[in-house]
């Protein structure tokens, strides 16, 4: 890996309460690929065959998503491709095996590996190497957000209401986990990396990080006694992370719990 770069943008928020990507969105992602085709061509790499532009959920549910990228092609020249959930599920396994395989615990246990994003979760089940269940659940950080601002309840009962919704649409995941047996729980995303940075666990560079359910609980439950805009401040989070950190680690934690 020569450079890694990671820019944040409300592509799911847009599509999650309206329905599809908005002009300004729509303009700041352009901005950004273009200064991605800038680097590139520092590292001489501009051959479009050389280059991977993928899109999930946030664009795939969009109702003007044809439209989007049809204008992000015309403007940077990148094709687009929007990847299914079978194909997240992939690249998701590729990317966390060789973690699994360095750690004795999880090279040949029953690992439970989610991954909770703005729309979905998506969810895999390992035994050892072999997936024994792959599946999106329609739950996600944005989601859980905009339902607790349409439901417009006091902050004392937002994880009560969050908690149930999450509960409801995981059910069926406790039908699918072997019964009996020890289960591990592998976490991925920023802000489970946020989590474990909080609660001060010194992150590897290439490896898993160990944090306990009882600590992410309580972690959870103060943060959910903050607004939106004093974890900014205290945290030094932009906006589009702090709106959605305290639903993605409730997800985490009542998958950790269950």
């Amino acid at each position: 890996v020569l450079e890694q770069l990671v820019r944040g943008l409300s592509l799911g928020k847009d599509t999650f309460t309206q329905g599809e990507i908005q002009r300004k969105t729509l303009q700041e992602t352009i901005r950004i690929l273009k200064s991605y085709r800038r680097k590139l061509k520092e590292y001489q790499c501009s051959d479009p065959k050389h280059i991977r532009v993928v899109a999930t959920s946030a664009v795939r549910e969009a109702s003007n998503r044809i439209e989007v990228l049809d204008r992000i092609y015309t403007a940077t020249g990148l094709s687009v491709e929007m990847i299914d959930d079978a194909e997240i599920a992939r690249v998701t396994y590729l990317g966390v095996r060789p973690l699994l395989q360095n750690d004795a615990a999880l090279a040949d246990g029953l690992t439970i590996v989610a991954e909770v994003g703005g729309g979905n979760t998506e969810v895999l089940v390992l035994k050892g190497k072999d997936i024994l269940h792959s599946q999106p659940y329609r739950l996600g950080s944005l989601r859980l957000q905009q339902m607790i601002m349409h439901s417009q309840t006091t902050r004392s009962r937002m994880g009560s209401i969050m908690i149930g919704q999450i509960d409801r649409t995981l059910e069926p995941l406790e039908d699918v986990v072997p019964k009996g047996r020890p289960v591990e729980f592998v976490a991925l995303g920023g802000d489970m990396r946020f989590a474990a940075r909080v609660l001060g666990v010194d992150l590897h560079e290439s490896g898993l990080n160990r944090i306990t359910v009882e600590d992410l609980d309580k972690l959870t439950n103060k943060l959910l006694l903050m607004t939106v805009d004093r974890i900014m401040r205290k945290y030094h989070l932009e906006l589009s992370q702090a709106e959605t950190l305290v639903p993605a680690l409730l997800s985490n934690l009542r998958l950790a719990q269950l």
